[in-house]
């Protein structure tokens, strides 16, 4: 992974670890991508959790361009996030899904960063969040 993507992801986790239900992402897109990549959303509250049931949520993306898109790197900031799609190119007016789990396996608020490079802007990855809060771990059930 280049250095650019590392200084990204890092300034991104600085400035959400804090009120992490509370952050909102900034969505407008100041990469190559803009005017030719169209999201469903970018950002997706989970709000609360339960402790350590997966959470999975999607992301739809549509090529509005006249090209083809390629995936270059989707990178998910946190072991804890996982992601599923299809690496084939996106063609002119296609749409595809990205779907991104969170473990929930650590209670308290998350916010977590998945990065995706395409070949409209290889240097510049497009930021999408899931974030919210996981519930306490249930305590265990009382001997009798």
């Amino acid at each position: 992974m280049n250095h650019s993507l590392w200084i990204f992801i890092a300034a991104l986790l600085y400035f959400g670890q804090n009120a992490a239900t509370a952050q909102t992402l900034n969505t407008t897109d100041y990469t190559a991508n803009a005017g030719k990549v169209e999201w469903s959303t970018r950002q997706i509250i989970l709000e609360d959790l339960p402790y350590g049931i997966p959470a999975t949520r999607t992301f739809t993306i549509k090529n509005i361009s006249d090209k083809a898109m390629e995936w270059f790197e989707v990178n998910p900031s946190c072991v804890c996030t996982s992601v599923d799609f299809d690496s084939a190119p996106i063609l002119s007016g296609e749409t595809r899904l990205v779907k991104v789990t969170y473990n929930s396996a650590k209670e308290g608020e998350f916010y977590r960063i998945v990065a995706v490079k395409t070949s409209f802007d290889p240097d510049n990855p497009v930021a999408i969040v899931i974030n919210g809060n996981v519930l306490a771990k249930p305590a265990a059930a009382e001997k009798q």
